[in-house]
């Protein structure tokens, strides 16, 4: 291919020819070194001297009949941008071999969870999946490693383009917003608007969806199609988007804000809906880039740039597509889970609340971070307020949320914290990895059982980190009738936190764990302290950590000694059974009941598994004078003997069985 085509590349010949080959030459070394993208990202789609030569085309594009408006500098940028914005995805084999031992490579995996267990899993060495995840997020920062080493030859005059040249690159792995940063200066060397080019390098890279990227003879080659793991299963569908895509097209007519067609021929729903996800977000890119536009230099400001997608050429082959899906009304939702429809039990929410507080204390408790002079627990509380409102108080010493944790699980309904992998890992990195941690609350909606009898729930909490160091203290409010949720956290004062007795918590939590505040709405339901109590009661079954209501200790006391059975020895009692209401029964004999203790603790497989059972059944002894066990007898026919017993008339002579 002719890398010197477009309208760019004769912008750069007519107003710096004499730095025109200079650039072809290091556009043409950086097209060499993409072509080794494929050895660390095989199943990617081509990040090669072909996506390059697209993303200068399609800045042309952008830039329409003001291409002839660029400074030669700003057409040298724009091409070597575009050469070595994703040179940092080239490695070498050695390079590879120490990513493991990059600083970078422990943050990422400080935050990316099931790739730290992936890695764990493998003792160490990266899978192939964690590789690329690791590598593909890291390949904006690396273009400086790449640039470094043309320092001498990145020169424009006698200024050197080294820095300028690397934020450009970067800038297209950036939040749009970031670009109105000083250092996309739209004034460099009074000739190159560096935000200007920064926002046609992420446009141009976005806008490059078609068959071009996709060889069909390379996605053959690689068996996608199998989708042999997670990993095939996404290249698969970032091929196949690229395959039936024909790209987009620019109109004649650009006023501002225009529409850019998008051609494409998909041959399944599954496609079409990957393309239009697609197609929303670079809608959503176009929205951003337009404010930084207006922060250029006056000569760009008004560079009309497309506004939207038209996707009126997406036509799926042999189906009709239509957003065919289960859709949920949140007012709806809410209301089903907040209302009397799904739990007809106004105490239910306690029962949630207990459950909750129960696993945070023993999931501290698994992290080994109690000191030994502290004994965790749960302390329930009921009181009239002021204004003679009940609220019931559910408060832990458990592990605590941070603000990550309330918004990614306490507040997303069916997402539970204690089954993510982001607890398997901070159980790992706690130094836990064996512990065999498994949640109680397990089924029920969480916090939204609140408001199935209240309409106030107040939180305050403090996480311990699984390193042992404390996060910082959060309050949050929730009101039923408010689609909005109050968070406050330091510098910002908090509300006081209700508690029994006239004193209010006016700071913050200073210890770990977390309390939950709700206020009953008597105009809903009829919930009382006492009711309150016995619920509590009745809802803890020898419960693992102490829990109590209002000062006492609440549920079945827990068994003291998990190790020593239940009875020394089975235990035979006789039954005596009335011969009241009995006259249409086969009488078989006296029952003797049998308890037989079973001590889990001395057979289980694991030592995690301890406990004690007892138990219970019943039998009719065998007949004493040798005939048939009345348990063995069958068919026969109802008689009844002397006394009117019942008794039983076999098929064999007739035996009245015994009744001692």
């Amino acid at each position: 291919m002719d890398i010197e085509e477009g309208p760019i590349w004769a912008v750069l010949r007519e107003k710096a020819r004499d730095r025109a080959p200079l650039v072809k030459e290091l556009a043409e070394e950086a097209a060499g070194k993409l072509r080794l993208v494929r050895d660390t990202f095989p199943t990617y789609t081509l990040h090669d001297e072909v996506h390059a030569a697209n993303v200068v085309r399609l800045m042309g594009d952008l830039l329409g009949e003001r291409v002839t408006d660029l400074s030669g500098l700003e057409a040298a940028v724009l091409i070597l941008a575009a050469y070595h914005h994703d040179i940092g995805m080239v490695y070498t084999p050695d390079e590879l071999a120490a990513v493991a031992t990059e600083p970078e490579f422990a943050e990422y995996l400080s935050t990316h969870h099931e790739a730290y267990l992936a890695v764990r899993a493998a003792g160490g060495q990266p899978p192939p999946d964690v590789l690329e995840g690791y590598c593909r997020s890291r390949h904006a920062d690396r273009v400086y490693e790449h640039l470094s080493g043309l320092s001498d030859r990145l020169v424009w005059g006698n200024a050197r383009l080294l820095k300028q040249l690397g934020e450009v690159c970067r800038s297209h792995n950036l939040a749009a917003s970031d670009l109105k940063s000083d250092k996309f200066r739209p004034d460099f060397l009074a000739e190159c608007d560096l935000r200007l080019c920064a926002v046609l390098l992420r446009l141009a890279d976005i806008l490059d969806l078609d068959a071009s990227r996709t060889p069909r003879a390379i996605y053959d080659h690689l068996g996608l199609a199998a989708r042999r793991s997670n990993r095939d299963a996404r290249s698969d569908a970032e091929w196949r988007k690229h395959l039936f895509a024909d790209g987009f097209r620019f109109p004649s007519a650009r006023p501002p804000n225009y529409a850019l067609r998008f051609i494409a021929g998909p041959d399944h729903p599954a496609v079409e809906h990957d393309i239009r996800a697609f197609l929303d977000v670079v809608d959503d890119e176009l929205r951003r880039c337009r404010p930084v536009l207006d922060a250029c230099s006056s000569r760009w400001r008004d560079l009309a740039l497309p506004g939207e997608v038209d996707r009126h050429d997406v036509e799926g082959q042999g189906y009709t597509y239509g957003a065919f899906r289960f859709e949920l009304d949140r007012a709806a939702v809410l209301e089903l889970f907040m209302g009397e429809r799904l739990y007809d039990d106004p105490y239910v929410f306690v029962r949630e609340l207990l459950q909750n507080a129960i696993d945070a204390v023993r999931l501290r408790q698994a992290l080994d971070n109690v000191p030994a002079s502290e004994k965790p627990g749960v302390a329930v509380t009921a009181w009239e307020d002021g204004d003679g409102f009940l609220w019931v108080r559910v408060g832990d010493d458990g592990v605590g949320m941070d603000e990550h944790t309330l918004l990614e699980y306490f507040l997303r309904v069916g997402r539970s914290y204690y089954n993510s992998a982001e607890l398997r890992a901070d159980l790992a990195r706690g130094g836990r990895p064996d512990a065999d941690f498994v949640a109680i609350s397990r089924f029920g909606i969480g916090v939204l059982s609140c408001f199935i009898a209240g309409d106030r729930v107040e939180l305050a909490t403090l996480r311990q980190l699984p390193d042992g160091s404390l996060g910082d203290p959060l309050r949050l409010s929730l009101a039923r009738d408010e689609e909005f949720f109050v968070l406050r956290q330091r510098p910002d004062r908090p509300t006081p936190m209700p508690r029994a007795g006239r004193d209010k918590e006016t700071g913050y939590r200073t210890r770990t764990g977390t309390s939950i505040a709700v206020r009953i709405d008597p105009t809903k339901v009829d919930v009382t302290a006492d009711e309150l109590a016995d619920r509590t009661d009745r809802y803890l079954r020898w419960p693992p950590v102490p829990v109590t209501f209002s000062g006492r200790p609440a549920g079945t006391p827990p068994v003291d000694d998990l190790d020593r059975p239940l009875l020394d020895a089975p235990v035979v009692v006789a039954v005596a059974l009335p011969a009241e209401g009995m006259r249409d029964l086969r009488y078989l004999g006296p029952l003797e009941a049998a308890a037989l203790p079973l001590d889990l603790t001395s057979v289980a497989p694991t030592s995690k598994l301890r406990g004690q059972l007892v138990a219970v059944g019943f039998r009719v002894p065998p007949a004493p004078d040798g005939g048939p066990s009345p348990t063995s007898l069958s068919g026969g026919r109802r008689t009844s003997c002397p006394g009117s017993r019942p008794t039983c008339e076999p098929c064999a002579p007739p035996q009245c069985a015994d009744t001692r």
